[in-house]
């Protein structure tokens, strides 16, 4: 079984960046099961990425499970 929620926000990207971009490498203000996240690598050119991508942990132990995510696009 597969179970998807999507939600459509019929605004441009741009717009919709410039509020979540910003604060990408803040996950765990905003995800609760995220106790740490931080920013990786330096702000990319094109599209307005505020860094390449950000650092999760998964656990409260720093040498804990990390999920690293890269923006692409």
């Amino acid at each position: 079984m597969k179970i998807t929620k999507s939600i459509v926000i019929n605004r441009p990207v741009a717009d919709e960046w410039q509020i979540l971009g910003p604060e990408f490498d803040q996950a765990h203000l905003w995800m609760g099961p995220i106790p740490h996240s931080y920013a990786i690598g330096e702000k990319k050119s094109g599209g307005g990425m505020p860094m390449e991508g950000r650092i999760c942990h998964l656990s409260d132990n720093p040498n804990g499970t990390k999920a690293k995510e890269v923006l692409l696009q």
